[in-house]
């Protein structure tokens, strides 16, 4: 009887230690992608709690998926420069954030001959952001995103899009205060522990 009782234990224990080994991996899943048709409505609940040093990326259907926990991913299944469109007029409500905007350097080297329809996404762009768009190469992008979810939160937006090189990263930045006054302040700070 005591040798069925410690089997009965112990097949017990193997079950709870197989099961609490599983409960963590779903439970990241969940948290990190999110499937929600209404992606607006979603992003007007985030935007709000997002401020600076976050991402919200808006990237073509082959953006690899991220492994960190510090990023959410949501499938809006439009086009790119739609999405795009809607992010800028959500951004634009806020009072606390303002994008800076990066574009793959690599975008600027594709033309209609190679990929067909990038020059129409390319004018879409234009008429959005204008010359408010930072272009460097896209391990450059990569890295700094790298550094950044490593500490704050990222978004990436996941669309429709099939085009090369058209992802748009958006940093954000505090939109009531900037770098002129940030500068001044550590100045004043300097001078103000020089006079101790």
């Amino acid at each position: 009887m005591k040798k069925i009782t410690t089997y009965l234990l112990g097949f017990f224990c193997f079950g709870l230690l197989i099961g609490s080994c599983q409960a963590p991996l779903s439970q990241s899943t969940e948290k990190t992608v999110v499937k929600d048709s209404s992606w607006q409505n979603q992003m007007e609940a985030t935007l709000p709690l997002l401020g600076h040093r976050n991402w919200i990326l808006i990237v073509d259907k082959a953006y690899p998926a991220p492994s960190s926990a510090n990023v959410t991913i949501i499938n809006t299944a439009q086009d790119l420069s739609e999405v795009v469109q809607q992010m800028d007029s959500l951004l634009k409500t806020q009072d606390h954030i303002r994008p800076i905007v990066y574009q793959d350097e690599e975008l600027a080297n594709i033309d209609e001959q190679l990929v067909p329809g990038v020059d129409t996404f390319k004018k879409k762009i234009g008429t959005i952001f204008g010359s408010d768009i930072h272009v460097i190469p896209h391990a450059s992008v990569f890295k700094k995103i790298d550094d950044a979810s490593k500490l704050f939160n990222i978004v990436i937006l996941k669309t429709a899009s099939v085009l090369p090189y058209t992802s748009l990263f958006i940093e954000l930045d505090c939109k009531y205060w900037d770098a002129d006054k940030e500068q001044e302040l550590r100045h004043r700070i300097l001078k103000n522990r020089n006079k101790k």
